[in-house]
């Protein structure tokens, strides 16, 4: 039974669309699930034994990585964007989650990461922000008030004028705010 349960838990691991890489406590790769061969690139058999710097280029936008690492040590969890270059050398914004896992009596042994590839999604929110910026230089030249609002009457945007018209000094006032309970 309880070997026929590990067989279906490994099964599910391996199956997952994200990557789910197992590491020692030196931070060595113990597994790397059928998701992070197809998100990196490599076979586990390649990568078994490496620390993820020795396989993948990793960046860190807002800290390096010994305060990441740091971090992970003093609270046995680390979340934060990332980006990894596979082996074909593409570049990846990665939501990348790592939990410290420990024995029974406590004692760390290893750490379970699971890396999720971004890219799209990121790339999808700055192009969503630039034609938002767009719309907005298009509504500030109005001299009349413009606004625009979502389905349920929230602003998602607003003029300079409407600004002026209304006596708010700055956007981000109104920006969320239900039109139809805090204007009229």
């Amino acid at each position: 039974r309880v070997e026929e349960l590990l067989r279906i838990q490994a099964t599910m691991l391996s199956s997952m669309a994200d990557a789910v890489i197992t590491m020692d406590p030196d931070l060595s790769i113990r597994s790397w699930n059928l998701g992070a061969e197809k998100m990196y690139g490599w076979r586990e058999s390649e990568v078994v034994g490496k620390t993820m710097p020795e396989v993948v280029e990793i960046e860190f936008p807002d800290k390096t990585r010994d305060e990441v690492i740091e971090d992970f040590r003093e609270h046995g969890y680390w979340s934060g964007e990332v980006v990894h270059t596979n082996r074909e050398g593409h570049r990846m914004r990665v939501l990348s989650v790592a939990t410290e896992v420990k024995d029974d009596d406590g004692e760390p042994i290893g750490a379970v990461a699971v890396n999720r590839d971004i890219t799209h999604r990121v790339k999808t929110e700055e192009e969503l922000r630039s034609e938002r910026n767009r719309a907005q230089l298009y509504l500030d030249v109005a001299s009349v008030m413009l606004l625009v609002l979502d389905s349920e009457g929230y602003v998602t945007l607003i003029n300079r004028k409407g600004l002026e018209i209304l006596g708010y000094g700055d956007q981000e006032e109104l920006i969320g705010a239900n039109w139809f309970e805090t204007c009229l």
